[in-house]
């Protein structure tokens, strides 16, 4: 009598583990089983990121009397929430006193920024600012094109010309006359990562073959500026799309060191 009633609380707790299992997989699959969102604090590094994910921009408050202020495109982005103090990493509490996390979902693709202005309670004089420039790619890659070709000297000239016309890269083009402009290349552009090939040696460059097939292929071109006059020049990698004539991808600026 006591073994029958020993099996049947054993059946009991086991039934009952079974239910807590599947409520915890409920909850789960309800919340989506989120990944960890990816946290930036160094606005001289670009964010990437795909339309629809999110990610957070995080600064410290230094001196504590101070607040950031954000500003952002609202086509481009969408501020989900504004935070102060610790946020989580997994399963790890990440603490900074002081600081401000922004929480942004990307809407569409294309490059915008986000400027944070650090300013002094009862105030009104910036103390400082700080600005983030986003490259959002689409969720799914476009169809402009598939595969890399020749392009001739016309089309060249017109990735040049779209590259010099960006506003980061004309900026620098009147504030800084001397630049260089390198030859046009085709860049594979895929979420968080591409490659850069050189027109003449494209297939039998290694890395051709490490280029998935979701990648996205534009022309582009680097400008580099500052080459005889400053220590450290300043480049700029840009790809086009030229049925849109419209830059859709842009690195930089990057300091060239030595």
């Amino acid at each position: 009598m006591l073994r029958a009633w020993e099996n049947y609380e054993m059946q009991t707790m086991t039934k009952r583990f079974l239910v807590f299992i599947v409520i915890i997989l409920t909850i789960c699959l309800a919340a989506g089983c989120n990944k960890e969102i990816a946290t930036y604090t160094d606005p001289d590094k670009p964010i990437n990121t795909v339309v629809g994910e999110e990610f957070i921009i995080s600064y410290q408050l230094d001196p504590p009397n101070c607040y950031w202020k954000e500003h952002h495109d609202k086509e481009m982005l969408k501020l989900v929430e504004e935070t102060y103090g610790p946020v989580q990493k997994g399963s790890n509490a990440v603490t900074f006193a002081g600081t401000q996390y922004f929480r942004y979902k990307s809407l569409k693709s294309g490059i915008t920024f986000v400027t944070l202005t650090l300013l002094r309670l009862n105030e009104p004089d910036i103390a400082m600012e700080k600005v983030f420039k986003v490259n959002i790619e689409s969720a799914q890659s476009p169809e402009s094109v598939v595969t890399p070709r020749v392009l001739t000297s016309s089309e060249k000239t017109r990735v040049i010309e779209i590259a010099l016309n960006t506003p980061e890269v004309s900026m620098w083009v009147n504030r800084e006359r001397d630049y260089g402009v390198g030859s046009v290349q085709w860049y594979a552009i895929w979420p968080h990562e591409w490659i850069v090939f050189d027109c003449d040696n494209l297939k039998i460059d290694p890395n051709f073959e490490h280029v998935p097939k979701s990648a996205v292929w534009y022309p582009g071109v680097t400008i580099t500026f500052g080459e005889t006059t400053m220590t450290h020049p300043i480049k700029f990698q840009v790809a086009v799309d030229l049925k849109t004539e419209e830059a859709v991808w842009l690195f930089g600026p990057i300091e060239v060191n030595g």
